[in-house]
Formats: structure tokens, sequence, C-alpha cells
């Protein structure tokens, strides 16, 4: 009997690793379209939709960072034609290298090749599954952005599209930048990506709606003092107390919900309060001159009333928050932002600094990513036109940086996930430790009860048992050690490297024709940077003009 039941545990044990093993079966990782579709083989498949080695694509950051723009963009359009599940983010990368080359046609089709992969949920769905799965890897999913990515995507289309003039477009893209922008958890971030909402406005008064570019404007003017440096602390401050709050009112309703009494039985009710139940006249028993305790409110418990000091304390910090917000807004001049959304301004010049957020995990299995960026020296721009009309940043709209918006965009789905996965794997360890060391404790039993059966003749059965327990929890505990493995709970911190650090945005008046621009860069101390100023002739024709230049550093 004792053979069988090891037998069993045996055959148990193989089942688990076959499941296991066809948990770790790797699903079709790239697609020679966007269908989500797994009907074609895998032998089906071209040979260049193979994973792109990442020490390409970081020679392909290196030679951008370096200038050379023809390496970069010959590397990135190689992996572009492959068609797999990070084709979004090859056509990012390729459009910033055509933006900052000057060849706005190829920067649109790159962008656009991305905005529509990255606004299609049907598109590597069959990836989806496969990455939230137990055993998957958030990067094995089709690379579709942070919402971050998503804004700036929607930017990039609609300005190149407002530049040729096709202004329906441009706007649908900005407001599809808009709604990317509220895929956020924080509920004051939702609606601080300031230039969409101004260039809303302005293609709105092309579209001569003027009460819809009102209400656009009305929302930039809010995104622009939630972002605006001196409130941003504030910000963070007032969110992570609205989120406290948020938690404790949930704690405060489950604690509630416990402890409210059941509801009772109308005879319950009419016994406690002395009636007689009957279908005749009811007859209370009650004393009239005595205390009915039973109708006075009940104590609150200590939880509860602790629970409501919290609240409470969270309430009056956040509207004592508001108020040092509200008053940091009367400091703000929204001049700037008129002279964006002015369509007398016919050219805005785009100037583009720095490198933009890194991403990188944290945490004992990386599962949680996190961002930084690198200093840069450009501080200063100023704009001079034919020799002698200047503007530098007092005519500048400035604070689009993205690594503002690239941290104030979390709360993913995925991050739940991963948290999920992390915390199994650490408890698989835990339990495949404890039973190895139960194992080891029966192992050492059945050897003792061995020499004890050779030793007195008695105690043979008992040793046996002890030793086939001892094999069945060390199949246990090595099925549990292979399921904490196999957990994969590690972060895609794949990321648009090739975003700048900053957008800054200079709007004019030019006429029509060419002209010749100086774009003139210093650092924090005004000290010229000739290396990294430019000069540049433009064509101004009719209608809107969008320019937009690199710092590349």
């Amino acid at each position: 009997m004792l053979e069988k039941s090891a037998l069993k545990k045996l055959a148990c044990f193989l089942l688990i690793l076959a499941f296991l093993s066809a948990q770790l079966t790797p699903s079709l990782a790239q697609t020679s379209n966007f269908s989500g579709s797994q009907s074609e083989s895998v032998k089906s498949k071209p040979a260049e939709s193979k994973p792109i080695p990442s020490e390409q694509a970081i020679d392909g950051e290196f030679a951008f960072y370096s200038g050379d723009f023809a390496k970069a963009g010959s590397l990135f359009a190689a992996f572009a034609k492959t068609k797999d599940k990070d084709f979004a983010l090859w056509n990012n990368q390729l459009g910033s290298i055509y933006l900052t080359a000057g060849d706005y046609k190829q920067a649109l089709s790159a962008f656009l090749g991305a905005y529509y992969l990255m606004n299609d949920t049907s598109a590597f769905s069959h990836l989806e599954s496969r990455a939230v799965s137990l055993t998957g890897e958030e990067r094995e999913k089709a690379y579709k952005g942070d919402p971050y990515e998503r804004v700036y995507n929607s930017l990039y289309v609609a300005l190149l599209l407002e530049q040729e003039h096709d202004y329906d477009n441009a706007l649908a893209a900005v407001k599809n930048g808009i709604l990317c922008d509220s895929d956020v958890e924080g509920g004051l971030y939702k609606s601080d990506a300031t230039l969409l909402y101004l260039l809303a406005a302005r293609l709105e008064i092309l579209h001569n709606n003027q009460s819809m570019s009102d209400e656009y404007f009305k929302k930039a003017q809010e995104a622009y003092f939630l972002a605006y440096p001196i409130n941003r602390y504030v910000v963070s401050d007032e969110q992570s107390k609205l989120n406290l709050l948020g938690q404790k009112q949930k704690e405060l309703e489950k604690l509630m919900s416990k402890q409210a009494p059941s509801k009772p039985k109308k005879e319950e009710k009419d016994k406690k309060k002395g009636q007689v139940a009957s279908k005749g006249p009811v007859q209370n028993f009650s004393s009239k001159g005595k205390d009915d305790s039973t109708t006075s409110s009940p104590k609150k418990p200590k939880e509860v009333l602790s629970l409501e000091a919290e609240i409470q304390a969270f309430e009056t910090a956040i509207t004592t928050l508001t108020g040092i917000r509200t008053e940091n807004c009367k400091q703000i001049s929204t001049e700037i932002l008129k002279q964006v959304v002015d369509t007398t301004n016919n050219v805005l010049f785009i100037v583009e600094l720095g490198r933009g957020p890194i991403k990188y995990p944290i945490g004992e299995y990386g599962q949680i990513a996190v961002f930084t960026s690198k200093p840069f020296k450009a501080n200063n721009v100023v704009i001079v036109v034919d020799k002698k009309d200047s503007f530098d940043e007092h005519k500048t709209m400035l604070y689009n940086d993205t690594i503002y918006q690239a941290s104030t965009r979390g709360g993913r789905m995925m991050d739940g996930i991963l948290k999920g996965k992390a915390e199994f794997k650490e408890t698989t360890a835990q339990i495949s430790y404890q039973l190895s060391q139960v194992s080891r404790q029966m192992s050492d039993q059945a050897n003792r009860l061995q020499q004890q059966a050779g030793l007195y003749g008695t105690g043979g059965a008992a040793a046996a048992g002890a030793s086939y327990a001892a094999v069945g929890i060390a199949l246990i505990s090595l099925a549990f050690a292979i399921g904490s493995s196999i957990a994969n709970p590690a972060a895609d911190v794949r990321h648009w490297s090739l975003l700048p650090a900053e957008v800054r945005v200079i709007p004019t008046r030019l006429s029509i024709g060419q002209h010749h621009i100086q774009l003139q860069v210093s650092d924090a101390s005004n000290n010229l940077i000739a290396g990294l100023s430019k000069e540049f002739d433009v064509n101004i024709h009719e209608g809107d003009n969008v320019i937009i230049q690199r710092i590349t550093e």
C-alpha cells in the first residue's frame, strides 16, 4: 500500500511538471500583421521577425545622440520592417530621428505607423493573455506605450498634420492624446498636458468654432496651473492625501458593514420592544417611566472613531493644500497661452531640449518600473529671425517636460498583476523551503526507525512510511520551488528613449516667404553654447507653419 501511495504522489508530481512545462512553452512573440490571429504557423513567419537584439537598439540610440542620424535611421527602419510586437516602439524612435533630421513627411509616416498600433486594442491581442499569466513576462506583450508616450505620439502626429494644413485629422489626434492623458490613477494628473489643450483650442478657431475653442482654452489654463513648477509639490502632496483619504474611507465602509447588526425578524423586533406579535391589537408591556436602552444610539468602537479622526484630518489637509494651490495660481500669467492659441501668430516654433525619461526596474524581482532623467546643458533658447527680431524665453511657453508627464502617469493595471506575481514568487519560495525542512526531518526520522528495526527487529513499517512521506513532501517542495522559479514578475522597461526632455513653444508672426533663423542656445549661467546653436532657412506659407528643431546633446 505504501508503494502505491508513493507512486500516486510521483504521478501527481509528473502531472504538475507537465502543466508547468506547458506554461513555459513560448507563445508566438512576433507577427507580420496586427490582427492578433494565431492561425499562421511559426514556419510561415519571415526570418526577419526574430526578436531584435538589445545591443542593436542601443547602437541606434547611441548613433542618434552622436548626431549620426543616417546610421540611427537605417537601424530603426530595419527594425520597423520586421513588423514585430515592438513595431510601435521602432516607429516612434524612427519618427524622432526623421523629425530631428528635418524630414517631416517621413516623420509623420513613422509616427502614424506607431499611432495606429498604439490605439488598436485588438493588435497582438494574443500576446496580452500570455503576458499576464503566471509564467509570462510583461515584455512578451506588444509595445503600445505608457500613457505619456501615447500622449507625445498624438502630439507629434497633430503638429505634423497641422503643418500640412490637415486640421481635421490634427484635431482628431489631439483629442486622442487628451483621452490618453486621462488614463492615469491620480485624478489631479488626468488633465495636465497643457499643449494638447492649446492645440485643440487653436484648431477649433481654424474650424470657426469659437465656443469649443474657449472650452479647450479654459482646460489648458487649468492644466497649466496644475503642472506649473510652484504647484507641482503642492499637487503631489494633495494627490497623495486624496489617495490615502480614499483608502481610509474604504476601510471605514468595510468596518461599518462588518459591525452593522443583521436586520432582526419582525417577531424578534416585537419581543425586544415588549410587544406581542399577533393579528389583533398590539399591547405594549414596556415601562413608561424608565429609559428604553434599546433606543439609545450604540457607542462607536475605537477603530471606527480612529478612522473617522484620520479621515477628518485628511479632509482638512486637502482643503488647506487646495487653498495654497489656488493662491499660487493668482501669481501665474497665462499671456503666453493666449499667444499660442492666437491664429494671427502663423508660426509655431517647437524647440526640443535634452533627453527624455529613462525607464528602469527596481524591487527584489524588478517588478517596479521607475523613471529618471539625464541632465542637459541647454537652458535658455533665443530665436533670431533675419538677424533682427529676437524671441527669448519671455515669449516662450515652458514646462512641457516629459519626465514630469512620465512620473505622474502611474497606476497601470499591469502593476497590480506584477505585484501579485512577485507575492506568489516569494510565497511559493517560502513554502518550498519549509516543506524541504519537513522532508529532511521526516527523512532523518525514517533513518532512525530503520536503525531501530535493524537492532530490535521492530519499526520497519514505520520506517518505510516515514521514508515514503519524506519523498512525497520533497516532491511537493520541488513543485513549489519550480513554481516560484518560473513566476516572472519583472516589469516591462521598454520605452521611447529618443523623446526630448522638454518641448518649448514660441508663437510668432512672420511674413510669407523665406527667412533666416538663428537658434542661440545658452546654459543656466547664460553662456552661449556654440556647439548646440543652429542656423537654417525656412519658407513660410499661407496658414499655419510648424517648425520643429531638436537640440541633441
